[in-house]
Formats: C-alpha cells, structure tokens, sequence
C-alpha cells in the first residue's frame, strides 16, 4: 500500500493542489488552528471549478498521497461535505465542506464576490483567509441563520467584537452593503440589529424550496448516502470498525435481526451507518464483515472504506 501524508500533510498540501489548477480557496474561520488545532470540519469557498470536477481533483489528491474520498453530504446546493480517511492505521480523518456561496436552508445569505472581497494570505501560510470585515458579516449572517443568541455563546461573541473593533469601519461599510445597515455605528448597535432587524428574518425562517432544492432532495432518495453494514453474530471487533467508520456519517444506528427493510432504507437515506448482525445474503447493498483473525479491524475497516470510495466514484462518474 502507497505511504500515505499524516493528517497535517495532507491538510497543509491540499491548497496548494487547488492553486496549480488555477482555482481559488479561502477557509472561512478558526483558520488560526489548521492544521494541528482543528477539531471539526473545514468550511472553505472555491472559485474556478465546476462541483464534478472539484469532487474529481479530491478524488485524485487523495489517492495519490494514500487517503480515500469515501463521502460526500450535500447538504444545500453546491455545498458538499466531504470526508476523507486517510487508508492506514489510524484511519485519520478529514472534513471538507466546500461551498461557492453561502446559502442555508435554500436561501443565497453571501455570493463568491463578496466572500472573496480582499482575501489575504497569512504569513508563512499555505492558504487564503476572508478579509476580517468579511469574516465578521459571514460570522454575523451564519449565527442568525442558525438561530443563535450571541448572548449565550461568550466565545462568539468576543471573536466577533474582536473583528468589529480593529476594523469598524470596514465591518460597518460591508454591513451597509450586505444588509442595509441602519442603526448606531458600534457594536452596541450592530448587537441590536442582529437581534431586531427584519434583514435576520428570513435566515431565521423556514427553508426556501426551489428546483434546485427539490432535485437535491431526489438525489438524496434515489442515492442513499447512508450504508448497511451486516456482521457475524460473535465479531469480536465490530464496535471498533463501527468507530473508526461513523465519522462519515451523521449517526449510526444499531439494529435487531428482522429490522424492516423499510426502516433500514429511511435511515440510509438520512446518511445513517446502519450495523446488523446477520449473514452474507442478508447484506443488500451493503457489506458484510464475517469474523476473521487478527487483522480483521485493518481488513473491517478498509471493507467499509473501500465501498464507500467506489460509490463516490460512480456517483460522480469518475474514471481513470
């Protein structure tokens, strides 16, 4: 098997790929802790390619440095949330959700042009950053989107004051821009506006559905991205498979012998890992891990992975 790039590596060289091609990246916040500080996911913003061929050069930069691409979650239009798992012990993962702009809940919130208004590159960096005033609208607009109260998240809050008063004019002049900007020009101010103006309520509402929306809910019925994983009764490892896959799903979900079909389908649907004991021909379109021997955790987890990979692959009509 190839030699793979540590998670910091792989990190780290990903940008400079998107570069080479001519593309454009920026990652949207807590840029300060990549790589080795990261805990969570990577929002970023790219300029250039087109979705399939973005998910293609993933596909490609993965396997060559020895990882795999084995899910993406569309989780609004044109915004994918990919994970990938680098193929040796330990099995370290890395999420990327890419978007070309900002929407939530079907409702375009920042384009790409605003986004990448004075992008930057920090110092002995290999990536791009928003401007700060950028970072602050994006920060402000995506809290109200997800219906926080600023008020109850103090580490929030201060970033976002941190970012308004070292830069309050900009900050002020992207909020007149963005959003009609009417109220006192401090963070007071702003603090209200966030909490009154009817500019928040349409990111505070319900989803906006469009043709676009309802053909992403299709895509979501007719391509599950969820998988049935059935075990042998007995497997003595299957719990640390199940660990070491879950983190390219949103949930996992044990199930009994004679679990309806049905319910098996609708959970795969919400992206769920659903595990069930049984045998070989009760696998569907799943897998099936039969007790094996010392080595059954590489081979368990590498089965998962490996199915994951080439479903992505005729998904997004990949080839070679």
């Amino acid at each position: 098997m190839k030699s793979s790039l540590n998670y910091a590596s792989f990190i780290d060289q990903y940008w400079g790929m998107l570069e080479e091609k001519g593309w454009s990246s920026l990652i949207l916040h807590d840029w300060e802790r990549i790589p080795n500080g990261i805990d969570s996911d990577i929002d970023y913003i790219v300029r250039g390619p087109q979705p399939r061929e973005l998910i293609h050069a993933l596909i490609d930069y993965c396997e060559e440095h020895g990882w795999s691409l084995v899910q993406i979650l569309e989780h609004e239009v044109d915004a994918h949330y990919c994970v990938c798992v680098r193929n040796e012990s330990p099995f370290e993962s890395v999420l990327l959700d890419v978007c070309w702009d900002y929407r939530r809940k079907g409702i375009d919130l920042l384009d790409n042009q605003t986004l990448f208004q004075g992008v930057r590159q920090p110092p002995g960096r290999r990536f791009n950053v928003p401007s700060p005033e950028v970072e602050f609208i994006y920060r402000l607009i995506k809290s109200a989107a997800k219906g926080k109260d600023l008020g109850s998240l103090p580490e929030l809050e201060k970033k976002m004051r941190e970012l308004f008063e070292n830069h309050p004019d900009e900050c002020m002049n992207l909020l007149d821009q963005v959003a009609s900007y009417e109220g006192e020009r401090d963070w007071e101010g702003v603090k209200a506006f966030f909490e009154e103006s009817p500019y928040f309520d349409r990111t505070r509402s319900g989803r906006k559905i469009s043709l676009r929306e309802l053909k992403l809910y299709s895509k979501r019925i007719s391509r599950p991205t969820g998988l049935l994983l059935t075990y042998e009764e007995g497997h003595p490892q299957i719990s640390e498979i199940v660990d070491h896959l879950e983190c390219a799903f949103r949930r996992v979900e044990w199930v009994k012998r004679g679990t309806p079909i049905w319910k098996i389908q609708t959970s795969l649907i919400k992206s769920t890992l659903v595990v069930k004991p049984g045998s070989a021909d009760q696998r569907g379109s799943g897998i099936y891990l039969p007790q094996g021997g010392a080595d059954s955790l590489f081979h368990g987890v590498r089965a998962g992975m490996e199915f994951l990979a080439a479903r992505i692959k005729k998904q997004w009509q990949y080839c070679k």
